[in-house]
């Protein structure tokens, strides 16, 4: 903002914004066929109000176009508030065609894209629903032997950090409707991470007897 001189605090809203928005000469050629200028003005109310200027050129559309441009406008906007809370559209996931309701069905805070199967993933997934009673020709389970104390939540949280700086290590396939597979990302994946401590194997100590066998080391007298 502008402010008078002597004015307190560090910034503040300016008074007015008259000097933003379209300025331009009328005799300028207009970058665009159809350009639409918008601005949050404040209102008589104290309250502010979006407006917005409509550019076109003379011979163009016709003064009924423009009428119905600016309606289809005002109720994109209408919609746009009266929403509780935002959501994805498809043009969010330019790499997939899909229709607003496979977005709605998918949608959630945590959702981050909405990609298509590479030529390879789609092999994968075709083995893995063919033969419900097959293991996986493609799992594969590998294990590790740490040797030292292990910091269990400090693994887990290290695994965690791995998904979130690579979230398609975490993607899901998913069909759609219309039997499409895509594949989604979403953010906060945290990988299973159980872990059981193994109890103590208790000692079994073992002393001869007169027969000559081992006797436990329960029937050992007490020791010092």
């Amino acid at each position: 903002g502008r402010f008078a001189a002597g004015a307190p605090g560090d910034w503040q809203l300016a008074g007015t914004t008259g000097q933003l928005g379209e300025k331009r000469d009328p005799e300028m050629r207009l970058p665009r066929a159809l350009e639409f200028n918008a601005i949050a003005e404040p209102a008589a109310t104290g309250e502010y109000e979006l407006v917005t200027t409509i550019s076109w050129p003379d011979g163009l559309f016709t003064d009924a176009d423009i009428t119905a441009l600016g309606d289809y406008f005002r109720s994109a906007l209408a919609s746009l508030a009266a929403l509780d809370q935002g959501g994805h559209s498809p043009s969010d996931f330019p790499l997939v065609p899909l229709t607003q309701t496979d977005v709605d069905a998918l949608d959630g805070p945590a959702l981050r894209d909405i990609l298509p199967l590479t030529p390879l993933q789609e092999g994968l997934y075709f083995h893995s629903v063919f033969d419900d009673d097959s293991a996986g020709a493609y799992v594969e389970q590998q294990l590790l032997t740490l040797d030292g104390e292990v910091d269990a939540d400090r693994l887990a949280a290290a695994a965690t950090r791995l998904l979130t700086l690579f979230p398609n290590l975490a993607a899901r396939f998913t069909a759609l409707a219309d039997g499409r597979v895509v594949s989604v990302l979403e953010s906060g994946v945290q990988p299973p991470s159980p872990h059981w401590t193994a109890p103590a194997s208790p000692t079994r100590r073992y002393a001869p007897s007169p027969s000559g066998t081992a006797a436990p080391a329960s029937t050992w007298p007490p020791a010092r």
